[in-house]
């Protein structure tokens, strides 16, 4: 249950920077992309933003703090989904040569994706 609240925590703050990267703020150098903000790349943070405002709401449900009425069986699944889609991002962000995403986005995912197995596994 905790751990759940972290990581939803920690996700609202990733869903932040993503949202300002949507409006234009020059903060691309923390995502996947890098720091190009063309049209196409913002499509790409909009669906990004949903699917973190996504993954907090299944890692509430699964940490049985919010209710959303969904099979236990089809929140673990997108939880476990999550999870390894949230280990790949990490491996990733530890191997950028960028330093925002190693010194600041790794180690805030790593967190998050923690959050993500713990609450999976002491569901």
């Amino acid at each position: 249950m905790i751990c759940s609240l972290i990581g939803s925590f920690l996700l609202v703050y990733v869903a932040v920077i993503t949202f300002m990267n949507i409006l234009g703020y020059p903060l691309g150098e923390f995502m996947i992309m890098g720091k190009a903000t063309r049209f196409s790349l913002k499509k790409i943070y909009a669906l990004s933003f949903i699917l973190q405002l996504i993954a907090m709401f299944i890692l509430l449900e699964e940490g049985h703090i919010t209710t959303l009425r969904l099979p236990q069986s089809f929140v673990q699944l997108i939880c476990l989904l999550f999870a390894i889609i949230l280990t790949f991002i990490t491996y990733k962000n530890l191997q950028s040569h960028c330093e925002e995403k190693r010194y600041f986005m790794a180690p805030l995912l790593s967190i998050i994706t923690l959050c993500f197995w713990f609450t999976l596994f002491n569901a």
